[in-house]
């Protein structure tokens, strides 16, 4: 099964375009799954679109440590393989481990909480709140829903940046 989704489709460029194979490079089938790449590009060339394909990559999402070497090519282009993809401002890795994400969200806490760190003497911690809730919980919630399951040991970073932010904003001392 292949699902094709270009958005937006009335403007003079392609924004996005996303491939979804579910079968892998060795099985039956698969190669007529990649003549709709080709398809694609001569759609794209008859309605006066064009692909960058400079900025074009291609991801192979699996859970096997052994995934077999593909190359794809438009135009004669090598198109680039990556290891995680950021998606409507999630980050999507090869694996589905999600630790790229938690990675990304545990730094943009960390800089919150300096942030914190410098307002917490001079505000209430009413307004912290507010400022906790526009720059940490923003993060945390978006997406919560598809990356919050990860395992524990990729969320043991994110656990200790939020207490990390909840002991600056109460003045408390660390646990030892």
């Amino acid at each position: 099964m292949i699902c094709l989704m270009l958005l937006p489709y009335m403007l003079n460029y392609l924004r996005t375009i996303h491939f979804y194979v579910r079968k892998m490079p060795t099985s039956p089938g698969y190669s007529q799954k990649l003549t709709l790449i080709c398809k694609v590009a001569i759609w794209l060339l008859s309605n006066k679109l064009t692909l960058n394909i400079k900025k074009s990559k291609f991801m192979i999402i699996s859970r096997k440590h052994h995934v077999p070497s593909l190359s794809i090519g438009i135009n004669n282009t090598q198109l680039e393989q990556c290891d995680s993809y950021k998606y409507l401002g999630i980050f999507i890795d090869k694996d589905l481990s999600w630790r790229t994400h938690i990675q990304y969200i545990t730094k943009k806490v960390l800089k919150a909480c300096g942030a914190i760190a410098k307002l917490r003497h001079c505000v209430c911690i009413d307004t912290l709140k507010n400022v906790y809730y526009s720059l940490v919980y923003s993060y945390i919630r978006y997406g919560l829903m598809i990356w919050g399951n990860s395992s524990s040991s990729a969320l043991s970073s994110l656990h200790t940046a939020l207490h990390k932010v909840l002991r600056v904003m109460t003045f408390a001392l660390l646990e030892i």
